[in-house]
């Protein structure tokens, strides 16, 4: 199905003599109106990631990106996991460096709205890290990669 997601709210009762926008009155206490608040897809969901490029040992990376997504009720689950993460025998070591979060859809400009992750690489190895962002609500995932490497 194509499109964009939108919020339909259906107002089943509405006095009519209100001197406020709808909007504004439906979740007033005081309003005895009954709404029911829809949601339906006209467009596939997307993500996208911004490239990262190369990245330095302790630095601070910010991970951003846009989304067609609304802004109002939708978070982004953000991983970021070395790529050299692999699974092990139970009996020897390892380790790994790799961080999961989740964000805020942001108000965008141009029909895009955005997300912003920020990354600590103080513990992380210099290494190629996976970035995967997926949508809570949707299907939609965007994966990249960037390497992290020592000094600066």
């Amino acid at each position: 199905m194509n499109g964009r997601i939108a919020v339909v709210m259906m107002v089943l009762v509405v006095s009519a003599c209100i001197s406020v926008p709808v909007s504004a009155a439906h979740n007033n206490a005081m309003v005895d109106d009954t709404y029911i608040k829809l949601q339906f897809i006209v467009e596939d969901p997307k993500i996208t990631i911004n490239p990262i490029g190369q990245k330095h040992h302790s630095e601070k990376v910010e991970i951003s990106g846009t989304t067609n997504l609304a802004y109002d009720d939708n978070d982004l689950f953000v991983e970021v996991i070395s790529s050299s993460f692999k699974p092990t025998d139970k009996s020897q070591g390892g380790e790994f460096c790799g961080v999961t979060g989740t964000v805020k859809v942001q108000k965008g400009t141009e029909g895009l709205n955005t997300w912003f992750f920020t990354l600590d690489t103080y513990w992380f190895h210099p290494d190629e890290y996976i970035v995967r962002v997926s949508s809570v609500t949707t299907d939609a995932v965007a994966t990249t990669q960037f390497n992290l490497v020592e000094g600066m």
